[in-house]
């Protein structure tokens, strides 16, 4: 059996799959995965999430003027 890297990237742990195409995308910080859940309006029982150190953080409700700024991570 062939193995399967999850999580090909160092810096990107946090993986999402949709389960009707199959299609992966990883994301760096909760931020983005939040903003791209938003995006798509995304539900629970359409996709499948994997973190790479097995600590799944909460999601947290935001005022637009925050996604509208940068995220934490990016920021210098």
């Amino acid at each position: 059996m062939k193995e399967v890297n999850l999580f090909p990237y160092e810096t990107f742990g946090i993986r999402l799959e949709h389960k009707d195409d199959g299609k992966v995308c990883w994301f760096s910080c909760q931020e983005h995965l939040d903003k791209y859940i938003d995006r798509h309006k995304l539900k629970p029982k359409e996709v499948k999430l994997d973190y790479k150190n097995d600590k799944q953080v909460k999601k947290v409700k935001v005022n637009k003027t925050v996604l509208n700024s940068k995220p934490k991570c990016l920021k210098k």
